[in-house]
């Protein structure tokens, strides 16, 4: 699971960029529902870079391969693992709608992710759990001067 949050995170950061052009396909008709148009166009790049010989899947030596272009060492066993994990019928294939399934779940954790830790900070910062109560003007600049600014 957190190998796809790191999949995730960098496709929807845009960090893999060495992927061709990819041509548009119905993106739509694949479930990328909730991905903008500048995601799916990250989406299709993604995968492409992934897709090395261009036949539609992402096997595992492939998988390896850019894992450790992103600077990471996975194992024989590692790869073997992850393939499993998001292609449980054994065929060590990920297909192009599996991906975007990775992507999408990534997206939905991260926005959870972020709107607790805004929750986190807002509590720190006086407010009460829940999104309740307020924090003062006098409280936020003073937060602001001493942690972040001067």
């Amino acid at each position: 699971v957190s190998t796809q949050s790191t999949w995730g995170t960098q496709i929807m950061q845009g960090s893999i960029k060495d992927a061709d052009e990819m041509p548009d396909d119905d993106l739509a008709k694949q479930g990328t529902l909730g991905l903008t148009t500048d995601e799916k166009e990250k989406v299709d790049q993604a995968f492409q870079a992934f897709d090395k010989d261009g036949n539609g899947f992402i096997d595992k030596d492939e998988l390896k391969l850019v894992l450790e272009m992103m600077g990471q060492n996975p194992t024989e066993e590692d790869v073997l693992r992850m393939m499993t994990e998001v292609s449980p019928d054994g065929d060590h294939r990920i297909t192009k709608e599996t991906f975007i399934e990775i992507v999408l779940e990534q997206k939905k954790n991260s926005s959870k992710s972020e709107d607790e830790d805004i929750m986190q900070a807002f509590v720190a910062m006086g407010g009460l759990p829940g999104g309740k109560g307020f924090i003062s003007a006098d409280s936020l600049k003073k937060i602001i001067k001493e942690e972040i600014c001067c």
